[in-house]
């Protein structure tokens, strides 16, 4: 290969190198934008339905918990509410948990989020503070599902993935590369289980000793998921689950070997077709759940009805 080949080859690689991370800057936009935009519309439904949001200091300062606002306007930094309690202005700068309902179609939904004061105007009966505009709203409550352990031969596959911050979602089975920790049929001693499942979450069981990578996965995580199930174990038949999530809860599990127990919550999910690759993803509602697994876990319940 003589100079002017290698320096075309090079300049191609160099083109395709720049269109991959333009697509993947994209895609993370994206994601952020859609994140985004659903923290700004439950902030615009508490506005228009007057919540109440409860405002808890996070100070060892007497007096500074409890407060009850509500939110009058807000752009795309900073939340303007009005507190019918006392405020001091020295608690500017102080970070608060502010806790609020929005009534749904399926019943209210409860949020919760961490911000910070930006400013603080004390007035008799009227006060008014800024925070900073949430970055993330988590559902504190929400409504009830069913959740159920399933029997085990009902799971085929488990695998779980880290998922950074921001990093945008595969697109088909080829971008995942190889899980933290799977189980697949024929393992004797499966190094994790599906503890139990809703149409919001699932339990994740960890047994026995664990790579300081998975180790390393705790509340507040973000995780990938691979769940291949039977709807009916006499069919056979089964549903490629794919979702991502946040890790809300963790917590040691009963029993031989010890086992930790992760909990996560969905935030997006996608049936695979059969013999498909493509990943077509739906974000998750916390007040709808995900359909196919609330069919499934549905289903569970109905079985254990007739059993008893």
């Amino acid at each position: 290969m003589n100079t002017g080949e290698l320096l075309l080859s090079l300049a191609f690689f160099l083109i395709l190198c720049g269109a991959w991370l333009l697509w993947r800057y994209r895609r993370s936009r994206q994601s952020a934008s859609e994140k985004r935009g659903h923290i700004v519309a439950a902030l615009e439904a508490a506005r228009e339905q007057f919540a109440t949001f409860n405002l808890r200091l996070i100070s060892d300062t007497p007096g500074t918990s409890g407060l009850s606002a509500i939110l009058v306007d807000m752009d795309a930094r900073v939340l303007h509410l009005e507190v019918s309690d006392y405020v001091d202005e020295a608690w500017k700068g102080l970070p608060v948990d502010a806790f609020f309902r929005v009534e749904t179609d399926d019943g209210p939904v409860f949020y919760v989020f961490r911000s910070v004061f930006l400013g603080v105007s004390p007035d008799f009966g009227k006060a008014r503070v800024t925070l900073a505009m949430p970055d993330h709203l988590r559902v504190e409550k929400k409504r009830h599902f069913v959740r159920m352990r399933p029997q085990e031969d009902a799971v085929r596959v488990i695998g779980v993935w880290p998922l950074a911050e921001g990093q945008a979602l595969p697109r088909s089975t080829s971008d995942i590369g190889a899980p933290l920790s799977h189980a697949t049929p024929g393992m004797k001693d499966k190094p994790v289980q599906v503890e139990d499942i809703s149409a919001s979450g699932l339990a994740l069981r960890f047994p026995g000793k664990e790579s300081p990578a998975l180790a390393a996965i705790g509340k507040g995580s973000h995780v990938l998921c691979l769940v291949v199930y039977v709807l009916d174990c006499a069919k056979d038949k089964t549903t490629a689950f794919w979702c991502t999530g946040e890790v809300v809860n963790e917590r040691k599990g009963q029993g031989e070997p010890p086992a930790r127990i992760l909990g996560v919550e969905f935030t997006n999910w996608a049936v695979l077709e059969p013999g498909g690759t493509e990943i077509h993803w739906s974000h998750s509602s916390p007040s709808r759940g995900v359909k196919p697994i609330l069919q499934w876990v549905e289903q569970m319940d109905r079985k254990r009805g007739r059993k008893k």
